[in-house]
């Protein structure tokens, strides 16, 4: 196996507590934290030139975001503001740049992991050790 790590282009803004995923060819780091403040700020890896490019905001600054690829858009589920856990769940269509409303979860959640399988997304909650699909 020839597989090897290798360093790329760094983001344009730091950040920690982030939720990512892959869509087509490109990564989207969504969210996260910089010093003490949650942001709404979402860059997006261009892996075929090296380069990462802020891409529109989400509505409102969280981080500890799920976030995965589902029908052809990136999708932004809860996360935390800094002073509350969020229902809130939106989704980027990369065709149209734009960021869409979506139905709400019906408990807040923060960290925690999320995959999808067909086109329904499955929250894995570590504190209630439940797994729960939606939409």
């Amino acid at each position: 196996n020839n597989t090897k790590w290798s360093n790329v282009e760094s983001m344009n803004s730091e950040r920690c507590f982030a939720g990512s995923c892959s869509l087509g060819d490109n990564i989207y780091v969504c969210g996260g934290l910089q010093e003490d403040r949650p942001l709404s700020s979402v860059e997006c890896y261009y892996p075929s030139h090296d380069i990462w490019q802020p891409i529109v905001s989400m509505s409102e600054e969280r981080k500890h975001v799920g976030v995965v690829s589902l029908m052809g858009c990136v999708w932004v589920l809860g996360g935390c503001n800094g002073f509350i856990r969020l229902h809130l769940v939106e989704s980027y269509d990369p065709r149209t740049s734009k960021w869409k409303n979506e139905k709400e979860m019906p408990t807040s959640k923060a960290a925690f992991g999320i995959t999808t399988e067909n086109i329904s997304p499955y929250l894995v909650y570590s504190w209630t050790l439940k797994i729960t699909s939606y939409i």
